[in-house]
Order: structure tokens, then sequence, then C-alpha cells
């Protein structure tokens, strides 16, 4: 018998706990091959040593609810950044679109445009004027500027809510 041999059996049987009978005779002579054969028995016990871990249904309970709000207070903070942001650009650009309104009149393309809005601008100029008459006044502006502010924030905060993207994967 050669170690070569045996370094084959064990290589094709990782998991062996028992030596064949060919091999005991050579493990008895061979000090290098025996050293190899209890490396292997103690390396195919570990595996059978599982610990087992177990929580009780009122621990596990507690443990996913804790994990849950945590999930909700990250989200709910990242939820009110962005909607602070996208509400910030969206007041921006109606704030810009009311300050112009007055102005719209005077550009070519508007004449063009005219006809094919005339129903729509028919409503809405009466309604700008009123909201421009608020923005006259520097105080009116700010308050203005603020309650613009504060409605697309509460719109997005609201559309936000209503499909948050974020969840679905966790829940």
């Amino acid at each position: 018998m050669k170690c070569e041999d045996f370094d084959k059996f064990l290589f094709e049987n990782p998991k062996a706990k028992i030596c064949p009978q060919e091999f005991v005779e050579h493990l008895k002579e061979c000090e290098n091959c025996a050293s190899l054969w209890k490396i292997q028995e103690t390396l195919a016990d570990i595996g059978e040593d599982k610990i087992t871990f177990s929580l009780s249904p009122a621990q596990r309970a507690n443990l996913i609810l804790r994990a849950k709000k945590e999930f909700f207070l990250k989200t709910a903070s990242s939820l009110i950044e962005d909607s602070f942001v996208v509400s910030l650009l969206l007041s921006l650009f109606i704030l810009g679109i009311i300050a112009s309104a007055t102005n719209l009149s005077k550009f070519q393309l508007f004449e063009k445009v005219m006809p094919y809005i005339k129903l729509f601008s028919s409503q809405v100029a009466p309604f700008l004027k009123d909201i421009q008459a608020v923005f006259s006044s520097q105080a009116g502006s700010i308050l203005g500027a603020m309650a613009v502010f504060f409605i697309v924030f509460a719109f997005t905060l609201f559309v936000k809510t209503l499909n948050p993207k974020r969840l679905r994967p966790y829940f």
C-alpha cells in the first residue's frame, strides 16, 4: 500500500468516518497518513455538532416589531427630505409661472397658441390676476411664496405616501 492510494481515498471520500480494512495496516506503519486520518475524523465530526438556536414566539414578534419601527423611522425621515426637495423645486417653478403670467401675452408664440387655448386662458386669466394681487406687496410675496411651498409640500408628501416604493420589497 502506498501513501498516494490513501491520499486518493481521502480526496474521494472527504466525509469518511470509517477507514477501510485495506488502509488499517498502512496507518499503523505510516505516521504521516495516520495524522491525516485523525484530521479527517476530526473534520468529519465538526459538522455534526450543530447548535440549535430558537426564540420564543413572543421574542420573535418583539424583534420583528422593533425592526419594523426602525425601518419606518428611517424611511419617514428620507420621505420628508425627498418631499422637501421636490416641493422646493416645484414651488419655485410655480412661482416663476405666476411671476411671468403678466408678460405672457407679449410673446409672439402666445398669440399663435391663443386660439387653441382660448377656453383655458379665459378661465385661468381672472384667477392668475387674483393670485398676482397677493404678490403685489413684499409681505404678500413672502406669505404667498410660503403658502405655495406648503401647499406643494403637503401635496408631494401625500402623493409619496400613497405609493411608497421603498416599502414594497420588505413587506
